[in-house]
């Protein structure tokens, strides 16, 4: 044995072994939760910092990096909450989440002023192009886009988003559009201050529940195709939801197998014009 190698031994210390095969490892497994976590994002913070402080020099700059960071981890059954605090402008896609808890996603504070996400021409929170697994929830936020996009977009895969105390502004495609099997579902009261083409759209065998909540309209916003909108065996549910307000268009339209669920009449949903069913589209 040389002597670079014998004093290489020599030097070698359990806590120096440790830290080695540490870091080796950490590399090929995910890490497991063994309690909730909760991330930062804030307007003022940077992707290069961990996320884990309430601070510019601890917070992440992006929505994106938090979601990314906690679908590398094994959630267990524990849920992760990222509390954000700024005006974001860029969108976020969903990714698969492993472990039986969901990704809080909400604003700092328990309003819809505190985070906003403004995206012009993409979707605020979307699914992917596969979709993804696990459960997110959406909440304490203000979603709006400009030019093309949806608020909260859903292609397809198995997984679920919850929403809730959310404010949904101006959107140039719909609040909430879910399509392929993805299941989109209402987990608490919102708002509406803003017209969209859609304010809720299912389609492709897609499931959106929007029941048993209250529903605040602000300012009579119009939907240029109509509220809600159900197309290719989409289904929408909308039971024991209460609505507050006004807007204008077209209340309804159920096509091509699509189903609507409210148990109330042909006027239950907001706008100023009939609804529409036509090639075996079902309003029940």
């Amino acid at each position: 044995m040389d002597s670079a190698a014998a004093n290489g031994l020599k030097n070698l210390t359990w806590a120096n072994l440790k830290a080695t095969l540490l870091a080796y490892f950490q590399g090929l497994f995910r890490e497991k939760l063994t309690a909730a976590r909760t991330y930062y994002v804030r307007s003022d913070g940077s992707d290069s910092n961990n996320g884990l402080a309430n601070t510019s020099g601890g917070a992440f700059l992006t929505i994106q990096k938090a979601i990314d960071t906690v679908a590398a981890l094994d959630l267990g059954i524990y849920d992760v909450t990222t509390r954000c605090t700024g005006a974001f402008t860029a969108g976020a896609t969903l990714k698969t989440l492993v472990g039986a808890g969901k990704h809080i996603i909400r604003g700092a504070a328990d309003d819809t002023t505190t985070m906003t996400v403004t995206v012009a021409g993409g979707h605020c929170f979307y699914f992917g192009d596969s979709g993804f697994s696990g459960a997110y929830q959406l909440q304490y936020m203000k979603l709006s886009t400009t030019t093309s996009g949806n608020c909260i977009s859903g292609a397809g895969g198995g997984g679920i988003v919850f929403f809730g105390n959310n404010d949904f502004g101006p959107c140039a495609g719909a609040h909430i559009q879910v399509s392929q099997g993805q299941l989109v579902r209402a987990m608490g009261a919102y708002t509406i201050s803003g017209g969209a083409a859609v304010h809720a759209g299912a389609y492709d065998t897609g499931l959106c529940r929007l029941s048993n909540f209250a529903v605040t309209i602000t300012g009579t916003p119009n939907f240029s195709s109509a509220f809600a909108v159900v197309g290719r065996m989409g289904v929408l549910h909308a039971y024991g939801v209460s609505y507050s307000g006004s807007a204008t268009g077209v209340r309804y339209s159920a096509d091509s197998n699509g189903v609507i669920g409210t148990s109330a009449g042909d006027t239950f949903f907001p706008g100023n014009a009939a609804g529409t069913k036509t090639n075996g589209g079902q309003y029940v």
